[in-house]
């Protein structure tokens, strides 16, 4: 059987919910049937080192570290976010990318993210031959009220997602909003959630063994990302010591952490937050599942997700959940049957904690009420972007 090449395309300053996925694709794709190349940012290059082959890697170079100096490096990126000059920076890297899909006869072109989306679009106009498939992994710029500003403007994103062969979108919630905006997108869209690994869930469950707790243990992976909600997670512990009097807690924080920045150091420095919180850092997939299986409870005050795969490692590692009320953990969880949904506040967040920490038959039912959860893996996952691909091929 002939393998079909085909190239992923992501363009990112670091390892977050749409680098992961592309990981697992390179990872999971059938090497029967399709060669994988990628196509990222030098900034990227340190996650694909040892699962790709390095010939099959076109670099465009560094995005985000354009000088040495940090501070310069700051100012510089700062200018091009506040004009949205980095597009200009991609267009000028579109014909060397062709090139690369000419010479290595890339049939599908699969992007990720908003950059790496734009830069699809402009190849599509190059290369009549190519089909493009897009994964829509959060609401920046699908919804008005979230654009930021060093992505591309909401124009340049409506029109090249548009333009894309096939659209899937990882959470229902995201294919509603899709379909809404652009209704011609449903005869080429799919809801297509981002799978879990069995076999790491597996293995975690063997290998891992609770001890014997004096204290609940809470878990946060959200690190100093703004849109992960930390910031009102440690207003709502203040709150859960100081004025609901709960102390027989541990909070463990995972995930990007700046140690000499303001967050951290808010943390160290507050007698309250210091005593009560352990800040580790970023753990690297799949080493992070023990901290999950360990804990009692994923506090999860997410202010936007796309489609929280925290949470349903959470569920498969037989993890109880406290999570802000946004549509997607709407659709995700049944408030006080698989979980627990607060609003997006301090003052309720805590509350939430408080009843989960107390009432331990609660998170006993949660737990027990989550065994029939129907948790999407990565290998059934895999099969439904393999039927797209030949389905885009066969025309």
């Amino acid at each position: 059987m002939k393998k079909t090449n085909i190239a992923l395309i992501i363009f990112s300053n670091g390892l977050g919910g749409a680098e992961q996925v592309v990981i697992n694709l390179i990872k999971k794709f059938d090497d029967s049937k399709f060669n994988i190349y990628l196509i990222t940012n030098d900034e990227m290059l340190i996650y694909f080192e040892n699962i790709i082959d390095q010939q099959k890697i076109y670099s465009i170079g560094s995005l985000y570290v354009l000088v040495k100096n940090k501070r310069l490096n700051k100012i510089i990126n700062k200018i091009l976010n506040t004009f949205n000059m980095k597009k200009y920076i991609l267009k000028f890297k579109v014909s060397s990318i062709n090139k690369f899909l000419t010479d290595n006869n890339i049939k599908i072109l699969h992007s990720h993210l908003m950059f790496d989306l734009f830069v699809t679009n402009l190849l599509k106009y190059k290369n009549n031959n190519i089909k493009t498939v897009y994964t829509l992994h959060g609401f920046l710029n699908l919804d008005e009220a979230i654009q930021i500003k060093y992505s591309i403007s909401r124009t340049d994103f409506l029109k090249s997602i548009t333009n894309m062969d096939y659209i899937t979108s990882v959470s229902k919630l995201l294919e509603n909003k899709l379909l809404e905006i652009i209704p011609s997108a449903k005869e080429k869209s799919k809801y297509l959630p981002n799978g879990i690994d069995e076999n790491h869930i597996y293995h975690i469950k063997k290998s891992n063994n609770l001890v014997s707790k004096e204290y609940v243990k809470l878990l946060f992976m959200g690190g100093e990302k703004e849109v992960k909600g930390g910031i009102l997670l440690f207003e709502a512990i203040k709150y859960l010591v100081v004025v609901l009097g709960i102390t027989n807690f541990k909070l463990v924080v995972l995930g990007p952490i700046n140690f000499k920045g303001q967050f951290y150091l808010n943390i160290k420095n507050d007698k309250i937050l210091s005593k009560y919180i352990e800040v580790i850092g970023f753990i690297d997939p799949p080493k992070h599942l023990s901290y999950v299986y360990d804990a009692d409870i994923l506090v999860m005050p997410s202010l936007s997700e796309g489609m929280p795969i925290a949470l349903l490692e959470a569920i498969a590692l037989n993890t109880c959940v406290v999570a802000s009320n946004i549509d997607v953990f709407q659709s995700l969880i049944e408030d006080e049957r698989s979980g627990l949904l607060s609003e997006i506040d301090s003052v309720h967040f805590a509350i939430a904690l408080k009843k989960l920490i107390l009432n331990k038959q609660l998170c006993k039912q949660i737990l027990i009420n989550n065994k029939t959860y129907n948790i999407p893996y990565w290998k059934d996952v895999i099969k439904e972007y393999e039927n797209i691909y030949f389905k885009l091929l066969q025309g």
